[in-house]
């Protein structure tokens, strides 16, 4: 078979929800095939177990609906009548508030055709919001004791409100207890007593500006220069909102020689040493060469925290890089010729909307901190054009942030 005509094959599989074409034996042609998988990504650069979530598949033309309250549990291959269906998956807990209680939730629209394999991932993001406090060593200095109180409900009266508060008292607060809460604007009370002279020391605040999937790091602070204050700073490191709330404290005696000179404040606008980017394969830490199988573990996690500014994929694959470039509208290239094929992934805009459905590109990787760039789906396609055993099919990942560090790794692939 010609390149052009692999190239025309391969641009089909990458469209819609990555059609993998396969040919169905006739007594199931009227039917296909739907192969399902549940990924969900933390903010600890590691996939979450999936098995447990449950699963609600639904079909638009006629109100079919199939639940599966394991993921588990569903077929490896589920075969389905033709039509457009919906996939949603979330995690089992749904308390309003809790710690260590992450919720999440993905779905997903897909086409079912006849005598087609479906290969569908649902991906999760966490849909609740994760809190936590960080407490200064002057505050600690101050306070013998103390609560931090944090509620989504509408005000500290309200009915429900015991149900979705958390309190971080002397103990919880040192095991660093994380918390979670459904999306809704939190309150922020601070109790406690101080040293000197068992006086009572509070401060309250509200947290208006509130997204799924958002990060809130409640730092608290005493300062100690004649009065006392709890400064609160709302560090949302997910969705990157930098709130600043000062709250007025509680009176006390000015301590001698004391000089505030704002060095301890948590969060004060220090610079941090800048951070690379770095790479992790869960399933393969060490990078090894790997066979390729017609189902693969290839979820690599990037971590950039000075947000990635150019991705580049290159393609050392004889099979591969000549149909990528005719998908790009690259016809001049060759790989006999050329060599490697580089596949911007932010800055090809051909590439960015053919791809998207299958691996991150464009806004999906620029800017962002954190991404999982699955490979799982390319990697596979190489089987079907039945590769030279032993042949290597090699993609390079090449990461650059706003600041100009580069990190390159690359992945080996062979055949068998």
């Amino acid at each position: 078979m010609a390149i052009p005509a692999l190239a025309f094959a391969a641009a089909a599989l990458f469209c819609g929800c990555h059609h993998e074409m396969q040919a169905l034996s006739n007594p199931y042609a009227r039917t296909g095939i739907l192969r399902m998988q549940v990924e969900c990504r933390t903010s600890k650069a590691s996939i979450t177990e999936t098995g447990d979530f449950r699963l609600l598949l639904s079909r638009e033309e006629d109100d079919w609906t199939s639940n599966y309250d394991r993921v588990s549990d569903i077929p490896a291959e589920l075969r389905l009548v033709p039509g457009i269906y919906h996939a949603a998956a979330s995690s089992r807990d749904t308390l309003p508030a809790a710690f260590d209680q992450p919720i999440y939730k993905g779905e997903t629209i897909f086409e079912i055709s006849a005598g087609i394999v479906t290969p569908v991932t649902v991906k999760c993001t966490l849909a609740n919001m994760k809190v936590g406090i960080n407490l200064s060593e002057r505050f600690l200095s101050e306070l013998s004791d103390y609560r931090v109180t944090m509620t989504n409900a509408s005000s500290w009266d309200d009915p429900d409100v015991a149900r979705r508060t958390l309190v971080w008292d002397n103990e919880a607060a040192a095991a660093g207890k994380t918390g979670y809460f459904t999306v809704a604007p939190l309150l922020v009370k601070v109790y406690g007593h101080r040293f000197i002279d068992g006086g009572e020391a509070m401060a309250e605040e509200s947290v208006s500006d509130v997204e799924e999937s958002d990060y809130h790091l409640v730092n608290v602070d005493a300062v100690v220069t004649g009065q006392a204050g709890i400064t609160i700073i709302i560090d949302d490191s997910i969705n990157e909102k930098n709130e600043d709330v000062v709250v007025p404290g509680w009176g006390e005696a000015p301590v001698d020689g004391h000089q505030d000179d704002g060095g301890d404040n948590p969060g004060g606008g220090g610079n941090d040493p800048s951070t690379a980017p770095q790479m992790f394969w869960d399933a393969n830490p060490g990078f090894e060469p790997t066979p390729i199988e017609s189902t693969m573990d290839i979820n690599i996690v990037i971590s950039a925290p000075e947000k990635i500014a150019a991705f580049v994929v290159t393609v050392d694959s004889y099979v591969l890089s000549d149909i990528i470039a005719q998908m790009a509208g690259d016809t001049q290239y060759k790989y006999a010729d050329d060599g490697p094929y580089d596949m911007d992934l932010i800055g090809n805009e051909t590439l960015v909307n053919v791809l998207s459905e299958m691996i991150p590109t464009g806004d999906a990787l620029k800017g962002q901190t954190e991404v999982l760039f699955p490979l799982s789906q390319l990697v596979p396609m190489i089987q079907m054009f039945a590769p030279t055993p032993g042949s290597e099919h090699i993609f390079t990942l090449k990461v650059t942030d706003e600041k100009g560090q580069m990190l390159e790794k690359s992945l080996t692939f062979y055949a068998r």
